[in-house]
């Protein structure tokens, strides 16, 4: 029976590596997209409206196939609708809540923070995570109107996470949830979007190649998350 389970422990590293390998081979071949910088959006006779895009990949544009396609190029157009958009993104791929200490230099309309899954991957230890959200939400707080902060992703639901550590990531994600919500219920322009509240099923297959980072669609979903939440603050 012992001879059987080491068998079968080894058939899955084997197949866990292997498949993790090929994956990792695709991540390689994902577009690299990003609004770097500050662009402009929409009709120049209007009033500017200042937006301030901080976090991760998913800010940063990993998956999407085009800027347009992209969290941040979604939520640039949508404001767009009704406003000039003057767009900031200082998005960096990996980031964790720790990194994020690029404040806008100068007072915006709306701040938005994509962060918390690099925190939820690599374990950070929720005392330091709830100090350094404490510490970023102060910050980037008293340089905004309204501050919107989403996350994290659903990392124990991605095909690229083995399974033997899907369990662990699920057990841990609303941990890190709730941090985000007693945090950010500390500030009256401050709201917090959980992603595990909504329907993402709705959105089709929205995983990318790689099997970690948001495709297209998965890149409309985060932009929704955004959209939908303006206004929502107490301010």
């Amino acid at each position: 029976m012992m001879l059987w389970i080491i068998l079968i422990v080894a058939a899955y590293i084997i197949i866990q590596l292997l498949f993790t390998g090929y994956l990792s081979n695709k991540a390689k071949k994902l577009p690299k997209v990003s609004y770097a910088g500050v662009t402009e959006h929409g009709n120049k006779s209007k009033p500017a409206f200042r937006v301030f895009l901080a976090g991760d990949s998913i800010a940063a544009g990993v998956g999407a196939s085009s800027p347009e396609s992209s969290m941040a190029g979604r939520l640039a157009d949508g404001l767009a609708k009704s406003h000039h958009v003057l767009f900031n993104n200082s998005a960096v791929s990996g980031s964790r809540m720790a990194d994020l200490t690029k404040l806008p230099a100068e007072r915006q309309n709306l701040v938005v923070l994509v962060i918390s899954s690099n925190d939820l991957y690599h374990f950070t230890p929720l005392k330091k995570f709830g100090l350094e959200t404490q510490k970023v939400l102060s910050a980037y707080s008293n340089l905004s109107k309204e501050t919107i902060i989403v996350g994290p992703g659903n990392i124990g639901g991605a095909t690229a996470v083995p399974l033997i550590m899907r369990p662990f990531y699920n057990l841990q994600k609303p941990k890190y949830a709730a941090i985000l919500k007693r945090a950010s219920s500390s500030y009256p322009n401050v709201s917090y979007v959980n992603p595990a509240d909504f329907n993402i099923k709705s959105y089709g297959h929205t995983e990318a190649a790689d099997g970690f980072h948001p495709n297209d669609n998965g890149h409309r979903f985060w932009a929704d998350l955004v959209l939908d939440s303006l206004g929502k603050s107490s301010s």
